[in-house]
C-alpha cells in the first residue's frame, strides 16, 4: 500500500488494510470487520482498489459479499456491472436496480 494513509481493520486473526479515505465519513476507532460488514463491503467494491478488493474476498465469503451488495441502495453501473460478471448474478436481482426501474415508470 505504500505512502498512502491506510487503516489495519482487526477481528480475531483476520486483518484488513484499506485506506482510510474509504471511511472518510466514519469514526475508524468504531469500526468492527464484522459488526460494520456491510459499510466495509459497499466501501470497497465502490470505491476500492485491485489490493482491496482481493482482501475483501478472502475475508468474506462469497454468498456474504453478493447478499450485502444486493441489498444495497446504491451502485453505479460499472461496480453493479462487474459485481453481476464476478459472482454471476442478474441486475434484477439488485435493489438499487429494481429501485432505479420502478423511479423510470411513468406516473398513472
Amino acid at each position: 500500500m505504500g505512502s498512502l494513509k491506510t487503516i489495519a481493520l482487526k477481528s480475531n486473526d483476520i486483518t484488513l488494510t484499506l485506506r482510510k479515505t474509504l471511511f472518510w465519513d466514519v469514526d475508524l476507532q468504531s469500526v468492527e470487520i464484522h459488526k460494520h460488514q456491510r459499510l466495509i463491503i459497499e466501501r470497497v467494491f465502490l470505491r476500492g482498489n485491485l489490493f482491496e478488493l482481493k482482501q475483501l474476498v478472502k475475508v468474506f465469503d462469497k454468498n456474504i459479499i453478493a447478499e450485502t451488495l444486493k441489498k444495497s441502495g446504491s451502485l453505479d453501473k460499472k461496480t453493479l456491472s462487474f459485481i453481476c460478471k464476478f459472482y454471476s448474478l442478474k441486475k434484477s436481482d439488485f435493489t438499487c436496480y429494481t429501485r432505479k426501474l420502478s423511479m423510470n415508470q411513468p406516473s398513472g
